[in-house]
């Protein structure tokens, strides 16, 4: 009866093991913050600016990766597409965010080099109540699902009735507004282009 009891606490042991790391590669990317050292934050403040970085993982599936940047002005939502990057050479990269002011770019490091995408037009929140979230701990995506890395969103002062929920942008009915989404597939970037 104990070698019975202690071989299925065994078999227990080895399925729990098992479906962890399932879990852990069930999703095609995954995607955590990045963790700067003590001097970089402080190099980064110092430029009075902000910079969020993502270190992904991809599957050997994921071929491209789309990221869209939607920015609310005077409440109107506006989509736009910024860049089909291709995954290359590498399955771990990085995807970012920096502003300085109200200045954004997009950043993309892997080993072959960086790309930096500036997205034009500032965004103000000055005179606003605002919020923000990004994804701040490890998530799991699976491929062409949409993942909101980073969402801003503001309110005039003096406006009745609202809630700061950045993770909620869609519904926020917010006066001014940025978010930055993700979404992975299995196809090149020129393979989807011409769908």
């Amino acid at each position: 009866m104990k070698k019975f009891t202690l071989f299925l606490t065994v078999i227990l042991m080895v399925l729990l093991v098992v479906s962890c790391n399932q879990n852990d590669i069930s999703g095609s990317v995954t995607i955590k913050p990045h963790v700067f050292s003590d001097e970089t934050n402080k190099a980064i403040k110092y430029l009075d600016g902000v910079l969020k970085l993502w270190d992904v993982k991809v599957s050997d599936e994921i071929k491209s990766y789309d990221i869209t940047v939607l920015r609310c002005k005077n409440g109107k939502w506006q989509k736009r597409s910024v860049s089909d990057f291709e995954v290359r050479d590498t399955n771990v990269f990085k995807i970012g965010l920096s502003y300085r002011g109200n200045k954004y770019s997009i950043i993309e490091v892997n080993k072959n080099g960086e790309s930096i995408i500036e997205l034009g037009e500032p965004i103000s929140f000055s005179d606003m109540s605002w919020g923000e979230s990004a994804v701040s701990t490890k998530v799991n995506v699976e491929k062409g699902k949409e993942v909101v890395l980073y969402s801003k969103i503001g309110y005039k002062k003096g406006k009745d009735n609202y809630s700061i929920n950045p993770s909620d942008y869609e519904n926020s009915n917010c006066d001014t507004g940025f978010v930055i989404i993700a979404t992975f597939s299995d196809k090149k970037a020129d393979e989807k282009r011409g769908e």
